[in-house]
């Protein structure tokens, strides 16, 4: 099993009570999108972005009522970006679990991640304060033109690393930092503080989606949930592809990138690790962690300040 992060007794007292509430809200959904969905909720996660949510908010002032909500609110908006997701990659299973695509058809999923989305803005929406609602939104809108533009990239070897940089923003990045943004306003921490967070976030968020790449050129198949060498398969070039493509004098990316064979893609796997290619992409996801972790140093809240490196050192260290 792959590691987790440390979080302190309070924080898991509230994580515990933030998942309770969030099949709460499910109550009043319509059953076949109540059912489906806790299928999901059931598979578990690391449900990081909710505790960025918490933890941000305990820098400042904690109020539990309205943190557990705007936690639940990213919660939400992460889960409906994932049933989409699997919708247009019609994927079959996700963290070892048929996917609700796979087991109830994509309408019933479009529905159902259509009605998140709708359920993580009601939750906002007490809070008249414009503040609280833009960064999710954005987030969302994010989302959404990660998606696209990995659409539109797939199968495409000739892009360029602003691109990845861009789309991996769009499609981790955004709401990380969104989380981090809202926990600290509905904190009421100070501007600087809130800034700090955002940095925080959105860095870590960087790390993260460049680690997870790596890990499906490295990774174990089991702890993963999912084959490794996805990303060939599906046609998406990541960090250890586009470094390695300098070398690819061959083609075998190239090659790898249009052809799901398995020989190819186990040559070309090989061939990104043997040239390096996986070791450059750790050195660039740690120097966003080391710009995270420097965002932290300078908050004020020390306890919150540790729990926040604790996550920053599961991020390096998942699945080692």
């Amino acid at each position: 099993m792959g590691k987790t992060y440390v979080i302190s007794r309070p924080v898991r007292k509230e994580l515990k009570e933030a998942e309770k509430k969030i099949y709460q809200l499910l109550d009043g959904a319509p059953i076949k999108i109540r059912e489906s969905v806790s299928e999901t909720l059931k598979a578990g996660g690391k449900r990081l972005r909710t505790v960025l949510v918490l933890l941000s908010a305990m820098a400042g002032d904690y109020t539990r009522g309205a943190a557990l909500d705007a936690a639940n609110a990213v919660e939400l908006v992460h889960l409906a970006s994932l049933i989409h997701d699997d919708i247009l990659d019609e994927a079959d299973n996700r963290r070892g679990r048929p996917t609700i695509n796979y087991s109830h058809g994509y309408k019933l999923a479009t529905a159902a991640g259509d009605y998140l989305f709708g359920l993580a803005f009601q939750l906002l929406t007490d809070y008249h304060d414009n503040r609280v609602i833009a960064p999710l939104s954005q987030a969302a809108m994010e989302l959404s033109l990660g998606e696209i533009m990995e659409r539109n990239f797939s199968c495409r070897y000739n892009q360029s690393q602003d691109d990845y940089f861009t789309r991996i923003n769009y499609k981790t990045a955004s709401l990380f930092k969104a989380a981090c943004q809202i926990g600290g306003i509905i904190g009421a921490v100070t501007d600087n503080q809130r800034l700090l967070l955002a940095d925080y976030g959105y860095s870590l968020g960087m790390a993260f989606q460049i680690y997870d790449d790596i890990l499906d050129i490295n990774g174990d198949e089991d702890t993963l949930g999912k084959p490794v060498g996805n990303d060939l398969r599906e046609g998406i070039m990541t960090l250890p592809m586009l470094l390695a493509r300098k070398n690819d004098s061959d083609g075998l990316l190239k090659s790898a990138l249009v052809n799901s064979d398995g020989n190819t893609i186990k040559a070309a796997i090989a061939f990104m690790i043997e040239s390096g290619a996986v070791t450059q992409a750790k050195s660039v996801a740690r120097n966003y962690l080391d710009t995270a972790l420097s965002s932290v140093a300078a908050m004020d809240n020390n306890r919150v300040k540790s729990e926040l490196l604790s996550i920053g050192e599961f991020v390096i260290n998942r699945y080692s």
